[in-house]
């Protein structure tokens, strides 16, 4: 039995055990097995909810707050009143009170702006408000109807770009300038914008002429070819096309006008058409090199000497170019390109380097014969090309060797004269710019600009040689009737400028320049002292060619400095241009001529400093002069380095007191021992900062002498090396 009972258990333990999952060894834990979800859906536990609060009441009615019942603020009656059938009444709420007071404050104030804007809006509009009134509209549409006119008026206005250049220190114009003789009150650069009795008195209107409006520096080039040209195709220096079209386009903008060096058209053209025949890789990278200067978005841009800046590399490729070029017969394009050299280094401090370029620039053209007939050329593109460029050549070599008192040399007129610009404006070229918000392009008439430069620049040969020549006794005993002579040549150029340069009608910063050149000239000439064979006494120096002459300095002298204010009102200072470097130097120190008395005077009534003894009306008025200079020639040396350092040179020339003064207007920084000794070693000058008159010896004020005595470095000290 035992075994049968063994034998059945050992039976069924091995069904049993077939029949079951094998089991995990005893070493892991079991494997759960897994849960299925619920066939059923619980419901969940109901929470106890609270009972509803019963709102609050803020304001109880006057019987219920009488008999100090609760009430429940229902309106018009609240529950107690209903039942109990009495009047339900409430107070007026501080929320109700504010909100009534405040509509009534609004039909108040929409009655006092349509009554305002009948009083002070044009007739027609004013019409069209009353007829809104008759039409039945109550108070708060019409207002709403002439705001909605205001938006869209607004929509229309643009920034006061015509109006934002004001005097620093006094906003007014001189009382000294004042005067009934001064045409250059009246032109139409002072008179404009003409403020108007309306509320839009800032809208541009179609019969105003926009550049009478606006800043020559808010104006756009239009110049399509620029757009189209691949200035990389001329250059290794810069394979960034789109760049170097906006430093084309500034170049254009503000120097080339002001100092052309080659036929823009042919120029462009050519830089299209690819022949080499009127642009070259030497003079794209001469323009370029000076169109860096006049891009505002190269900070520094005034420190030629960085060798990473591109207007540094620019520069070195164009001198790299120019000496293979040297080594040939030279070209046009190679005079045009020295020239463009020249005016760069001048202006940055290096005008005894720039004076070899021009040297070369001489000699070269009269190896092409430039300044000789053109007669025997048949191509009418190359005749253009060469005349334009000897006038360029002559006109640039008479303006440097006058204001650098230099002999010109003897290359003499060109033998040909320019065509009429009114009737031959094309072939001169145009600059065509288009402000902000007009759709006008307005043309900056070029072409009679250049013919008249051109025209005063054979009186400035004259002058030059005359006074400048190297020949015995030549530039110390002048006679008067060789000042007479050009005394009278100046004045008749300027009693025959055409209509559009006329004190009237300029504008442009060019034509600007163009007058403050001839009264700079004229101010010298007549306040120069002369001797020869027309003076009446023996050795007695005369002062003036002639009587009215010298009457006339007070004249030349204002207007002067009439042209450089109504220079600043109407463009400002910001904008590159090398001419006014010039101009803004001879009044900084003809400003400071005139407050010598004041200093002195201030130095000898002690402790009184010499900002004390600026009450004097007539000396903040010549102090406010002073200030607008430097404010310029800091405001130029953003471009160039020489005004740079000028301005600095403006600043030695004042006691402490002063100076610390003028730079809180002028924004001039006070340079250590190190950063004058800096400037000293990047400036090789001759340029003489002041004189008078052109008898006064320009030894003592060339740049070099006087950035030496700056630096407190003699000139036997001076560093060998120089740039």
């Amino acid at each position: 039995m035992a075994q049968d009972d063994g034998g059945k258990r050992g039976s069924l333990g091995s069904i049993h055990d077939d029949l079951l999952p094998p089991q995990p060894p005893k070493d892991h834990p079991r494997p759960l097995r897994p849960l299925l979800p619920s066939s059923t859906i619980q419901e969940p536990i109901p929470r106890r909810s609270r009972p509803a609060r019963k709102p609050q009441v803020s304001l109880a009615c006057e019987a219920c707050r009488q008999r100090k019942a609760k009430c429940n603020g229902l309106k018009p009656r609240c529950s107690p009143c209903r039942v109990k059938g009495i009047d339900c009444t409430y107070r007026t709420s501080t929320k109700d009170t504010l909100k009534q007071q405040s509509d009534e404050l609004a039909k108040t104030r929409a009655t006092f702006d349509i009554f305002h804007a009948l009083q002070s809006r044009p007739d027609a509009d004013a019409a069209k408000i009353f007829q809104s009134i008759r039409d039945g509209n109550d108070p708060e549409s019409v207002t709403r109807y002439i705001e909605a006119g205001d938006l869209l008026q607004q929509m229309k206005l643009v920034p006061q770009t015509h109006r934002g250049f004001i005097f620093p220190y006094r906003s007014q114009m001189p009382a000294y300038l004042m005067t009934p003789d001064n045409d250059y009150l009246n032109t139409l650069a002072h008179e404009w914008p003409r403020v108007s009795g309306t509320r839009h008195t800032f809208m541009l209107e179609d019969t105003q002429p926009v550049q009478y409006l606006m800043p020559y520096g808010a104006a756009e080039l239009v110049e399509p070819r620029i757009d189209r040209c691949v200035p990389s195709r001329w250059t290794a220096v810069s394979s960034d096309d789109n760049l170097m079209r906006e430093i084309l386009r500034a170049y254009f903008l503000y120097e080339y006008s002001s100092v052309p060096c080659f036929q823009k058209d042919l120029f462009l053209d050519d830089m299209l058409a690819g022949t080499g025949r009127f642009c070259t890789s030497l003079l794209v990278n001469a323009v370029l090199a000076h169109g860096c200067h006049c891009y505002s978005r190269f900070p520094n841009r005034a420190e030629y000497w960085y060798p990473h800046s591109l207007g540094y590399k620019f520069l070195g490729e164009a001198k790299r170019l120019l000496e293979l070029d040297l080594t040939r017969d030279g070209s046009t394009t190679s005079v045009q390109a020295i020239l463009i050299l020249n005016c760069l280094l001048n202006f940055s401090g290096l005008d005894k380097i720039g004076e070899t370029y021009m040297q070369q620039a001489a000699a070269m053209g009269r190896n092409l014969g430039l300044l000789e007939s053109t007669k025997w050329i048949e191509d009418a593109d190359l005749t253009r090309s060469r005349i334009f460029t000897a006038w360029c050549l002559f006109r640039w070599q008479s303006i440097m060797c006058y204001h650098m008192l230099i002999d010109p040399g003897s290359d003499g007129v060109p033998h040909f004269a320019l065509p009429d610009p009114e009737r031959h404006a094309e072939w001169y070229g145009e600059i065509s710019v288009q402000y902000p918000t007009s759709k006008t392009v307005v043309h900056t008439r070029l072409a009679q600009c250049f013919k008249a430069q051109c025209d005063m620049a054979v009186l400035l040969h004259r002058t030059a040689m005359d006074y400048f020549a190297a020949q015995p006794g030549n530039g110390k005993n002048v006679s008067m009737h060789q000042i007479r002579e050009t005394i009278s040549g100046l004045q008749a150029w300027y009693d025959t400028l055409p209509e559009c340069l006329n004190p009237s009608n300029i504008v442009f910063p060019k034509e600007l320049d163009l007058h403050m050149q001839y009264f700079a000239v004229m101010m010298q000439l007549c306040d120069m002292p002369t001797s020869g064979n027309a003076s009446p006494t023996a050795g007695a120096p005369q002062f003036g060619p002639v009587a009215t002459s010298r009457s006339m300095l007070g004249k030349y002298k204002t207007s002067f400095e009439t042209i450089i204010r109504l220079y600043y009102l109407r463009h400002g200072f910001e904008t590159p241009d090398v001419l006014l470097t010039l101009f803004l130097s001879s009044l900084a120190f003809i400003s400071i001529d005139r407050l010598k008395p004041y200093s002195a005077m201030a130095r000898d009534a002690r402790p009184q400093s010499s900002l004390d003894a600026l009450s004097n009306p007539i000396k903040e008025e010549v102090w406010s002069t002073l200030i607008l200079a430097q404010k310029g020639l800091a405001e130029q040396g953003q471009s160039y380095y020489l005004p740079q350092t000028v301005s600095h040179l403006v600043l030695c020339n004042l006691d402490e007191d002063l100076a610390s003064l003028l730079r809180q207007y002028a924004d001039g920084a006070v340079e250590d021992a190190d950063a004058r000794h800096v400037r000293a070693q990047h400036i090789e000058a001759q340029f003489p900062v002041y004189l008078r008159n052109l008898t006064e010896s320009p030894d003592q004020q060339r740049m070099n002498v006087l950035v030496q005595e700056y630096a407190g470095m003699s000139l036997a000290q001076s560093p060998d090396s120089r740039h």
